[in-house]
């Protein structure tokens, strides 16, 4: 995958970004609309994060209505509580996202490997401030910084999930500064990847029905609804010790074929049929994970209908 300057290989990463941006300036078909002042109910606690969420992404698609919009992009909701006891307020930051940046931790030696879910838990899990917080509500009452904890998770979940996994280390002063390629097996579900886990809590997913527009764009996509599962319908693997250098493998689900072990290894102008997911002995679910110097890199899922 080769783009801009045809003497440079480009990562395969900063490729989809490319497109993506391209897809999304070309098809937003509100790209001239100005952009309207932030909602005040986008961040008032008295909602849950969900209904916020919900509302702030009325607020982005009034001035971005694009392909990339409708089936790639999601939300990001960041949460900072105050545990002051008696207080209870919350500030949560929403954040566009078209794609999932997934850490590959290094091996503990006992013959873990890590996965998806762990690296996932690893991210949306609640955590403990190290510093004081400025809570709006403490501040507003006369008292001092708060402890608080913070919790990212996920608000809106898009039609088409892109995943991308961490793979590149420190760079080697040695080597010019070269960038290492954590080589690792981490492992994936090939079908039902279930996201749930990693959305905002359950209680805090509350919608106001007194608010209209918001409950009925909330009963129409089902981006709001994290009950559905995703299944894996395309990889992007990485062959070679570093990202300077190296070869990229498409595996493609094959879906003229009702067996959804069938896909398609590309292979720049090679393409031949493979079997993945089928725990046959022909069964490329290895070569994903991590096997010799080919990883996966890119992870591309859809959500089961």
């Amino acid at each position: 995958m080769v783009f801009g300057d045809p003497k440079t290989q480009q990562d395969a990463q900063e490729f989809f970004s490319y497109v993506m941006q391209s897809l999304d300036d070309e098809t937003n078909k509100r790209r001239d609309i100005t952009a309207p002042t932030a909602s005040k109910r986008s961040q008032d606690p008295a909602f849950s994060t969900l209904h916020r969420a919900v509302r702030f992404w009325q607020e982005h698609t009034s001035r971005n209505d694009s392909v990339v919009s409708k089936y790639w992009r999601g939300i990001e909701a960041g949460t900072v509580s105050c545990q002051r006891p008696g207080c209870g307020f919350k500030s949560t930051t929403f954040e566009v996202l078209d794609n999932i940046s997934c850490s590959v931790a290094q091996d503990t030696g006992d013959g873990y490997h890590p996965d998806l879910s762990a690296s996932l838990q690893a991210y949306t899990k609640l955590e403990r401030l190290d510093d004081l917080w400025d809570c709006d509500r403490c501040k507003a009452n006369g008292l001092g910084r708060s402890p608080a904890t913070k919790r990212t998770a996920y608000a809106r979940l898009p039609e088409r999930l892109m995943i991308t996994l961490k793979r590149t280390g420190a760079g080697d002063s040695a080597r010019g500064g070269t960038p290492a390629k954590i080589s690792q097996r981490f492992e994936f579900p090939i079908r039902d990847l279930n996201m749930e886990p990693y959305f905002v809590d359950p209680a805090d997913r509350v919608i106001d029905r007194t608010d209209g527009e918001v409950a009925r764009m909330y009963e129409q996509e089902r981006q709001f609804h994290p009950q559905d599962k995703y299944d894996c319908y395309a990889a992007i693997c990485h062959t070679g010790s570093s990202f300077r250098s190296g070869h990229y493998i498409a595996y493609v689900r094959d879906y003229e074929s009702s067996d959804p072990t069938d896909w398609l290894k590309f292979n720049d102008t090679n393409v031949s049929r493979v079997k993945v997911g089928s725990g046959s002995g022909a069964d490329h679910v290895a070569w994903l994970y991590g096997k010799q110097d080919t990883q996966a890199y890119v992870l591309l899922y859809r959500r089961k209908p």
